[in-house]
């Protein structure tokens, strides 16, 4: 009979206090020339005094050492208490000529009682290159008070969380808000990508890459905006401050719009002259023309002759048009009666003109009611 004797071997493993060491860097992507700030931190974790040796850190492209500083301390010269923390910081500024990719920098620590620990951390170098724009849609032509579509992408090789703001200016003179001459549209970190401000309505529509965000902005402009050559800016710029422009030529057209009111607001209009007797004069009916207008307008009529039913006329030429103290008598042709070069100003914004009708009966002609057509007619110069 044979017997197994089997042995249990229990192992047990204490870890005992010792020391710590880090270290950090101040950014975790660097430009070639930029400056960087090194902390490394020691900890003594035993209980009894320890002196540094030396401390020596490295700074590593991803092709070679790019600098190099060691401090050493004689024995009996730095020493770190039991459970004491001490901070040592280094600062370098890197070559030109550092090659992109990961960089290591790295601190090896010794001390006189025979510890030595090397400890890594990892950054990126490379080129922050400016965002780009691109892909440009926009109206070459706008005519205030109507929407259009401005579409564009902005790429940035670093990603679109690189991006701090983008804005859209158009302008044609000044660049400080007004409905006349400027619209700004702005967006800003840290928005959504659909968020932008603007004293004037606009809406945004976005569509996002790791790398690039194509917007489409629906605008439009005001009823006053001023005719003529424009300019449309975009502008990006990244955390780095790199910015990117793109500048392009718009042409605003001419707008006017009017109305025509009688006394009482209501735009339910005609010249009624009521009753009256041959040689009579008749009393004048006021008519109001309200309007707006991104330049000048002249403001004409044209009168023609009345008629009965019988088929018996009055002539146009018994009637008038006062307008700004001005009377003149009405006519078959068109007659500019209020030319309104929009004063200093150089818009009209629901500017109201007063005119009055009346006129005088001939002495000689038949009982009847007579009506026509005339016309009042406004035209931006």
């Amino acid at each position: 009979m044979s017997m197994r004797w089997g042995v249990l071997l229990l192992l047990l493993v204490v870890q005992l206090p010792g020391f710590r060491v880090d270290i950090t860097v101040d950014e975790s992507f660097y430009e070639p020339g930029e400056p960087m700030r090194i902390e490394v931190t020691i900890e003594n974790r035993t209980s009894g005094e320890e002196w540094l040796q030396s401390v020596r850190v490295e700074v590593s492209d991803s092709q070679h050492v790019v600098y190099t500083v060691e401090d050493t301390y004689p024995a009996g010269t730095e020493r770190l208490d039991a459970a004491a923390t001490k901070v040592y910081q280094y600062g370098c500024d890197l070559p030109l000529n550092v090659s992109p990719g990961l960089g290591t920098a790295e601190v090896t620590v010794k001390t006189w009682g025979g510890v030595e620990i090397l400890k890594k951390t990892f950054f990126e170098i490379g080129v922050n290159y400016p965002p780009e724009i691109t892909g440009v849609s926009y109206p070459h032509v706008i005519n205030p008070a109507q929407e259009y579509a401005l579409s564009f992408s902005v790429s940035d090789n670093f990603g679109v969380e690189d991006l701090t703001s983008v804005q859209v200016t158009l302008y044609q003179k000044s660049k400080t808000p007004s409905e006349r001459e400027c619209y700004i549209f702005s967006w800003e970190a840290p928005n959504i990508y659909t968020v932008w401000k603007s004293d004037f309505p606009v809406q945004a529509a976005a569509s996002v890459t790791p790398t690039e965000i194509a917007w489409t902005l629906t605008f439009s402009l005001g009823e006053i905006a001023a005719p003529g050559d424009w300019i449309l800016l975009i502008e990006a710029i990244d955390t780095e401050y790199q910015p990117a422009q793109v500048s392009e030529h718009v042409a605003v057209t001419r707008y006017m719009s009017f109305r025509v009111e009688d006394s009482t607001g209501s735009s339910m209009t005609r010249v009624d002259f009521g009753k009256g007797s041959p040689g009579e004069q008749l009393s004048g009916v006021s008519l109001y023309v309200v309007v707006t207008s991104n330049s000048g307008v002249n403001i004409s009529v044209e009168g023609s002759n009345l008629y009965s039913p019988e088929g018996n006329m009055l002539p146009v030429e018994a009637f008038y048009v006062e307008v700004s103290g001005q009377q003149v008598q009405l006519t078959g042709d068109k007659q500019v009666i209020y030319p309104n070069y929009a004063g200093s100003r150089g818009f009209s914004q629901n500017d109201s003109v007063h005119l009055i009708f009346w006129g005088v009966l001939p002495e000689a002609m038949e009982a009847g009611t007579y009506s026509g057509i005339w016309y009042i007619i406004v035209e931006a110069v």
